[in-house]
């Protein structure tokens, strides 16, 4: 079994100026006379670990503290789908309440259809925010009204949201379409 000292790294920096160099520390190893090396122990090196991890996570917050204090003009936090938000337009009968929409946006058209043992409403929606935000504001919503829903990329200028709870399942689509409106269009079923 090998003891520690000869597992051990040391980086040497010898007097003549030769720079450093990594060298295996051997037992029983003895030292030229003249060499005068500078041999930095496991403490030290656990030590100067220690120091440069304790900086890299300084600098981390850092960076998050000024990133996130960049937009302090901003009062108002990000805008996320509600319950209850007010939408222009007229929302099919029996739309489900539970189902979050977008504050402001204007419905462009809403359906419902009743089949078997469920019920779909079919909503689209237009807004003038920004497409990135509309996604992450319902990503938001949807998981704060008790859905779980996940987001897939289709393109760079669409984007669909799965989400599902014990009695709703929709899928929500969103674009960009050709005046720069951010469009959302979804399907609902809702267990009766």
């Amino acid at each position: 079994m090998c003891s520690i000292r000869t597992q051990l790294r040391h980086y040497v920096r010898r007097r003549d100026g030769s720079g450093l160099i990594e060298a295996m520390a051997q037992s029983g190893s003895k030292q030229k006379a003249g060499d005068d090396v500078l041999v930095l122990s496991k403490r030290t090196v656990y030590l100067v670990g220690a120091i440069l991890a304790g900086v890299a996570l300084a600098l981390a917050l850092f960076q998050m503290v000024r990133s996130s204090t960049s937009g302090l003009e901003q009062i108002e936090g990000p805008k996320i789908a509600t319950i209850g938000a007010s939408v222009t337009g007229q929302l099919a009968d029996g739309y489900p309440s539970a189902v979050p929409k977008w504050e402001g946006a204007t419905v462009v058209s809403s359906d419902h259809a009743q089949r078997l043992d469920f019920d779909v409403y079919d909503l689209t929606l237009s807004t003038s925010d920004p497409l990135d935000e509309v996604i992450n504001g319902y990503l938001t919503g949807l998981r704060k009204a008790g859905f779980n829903a996940k987001a897939h990329d289709i393109n760079p200028i669409m984007t669909s949201v799965e989400a599902s709870t014990t009695q709703h399942s929709a899928t929500f689509v969103f674009f960009t379409d050709e005046t720069g409106q951010t469009g959302i269009t979804a399907s609902i079923r809702t267990v009766r």
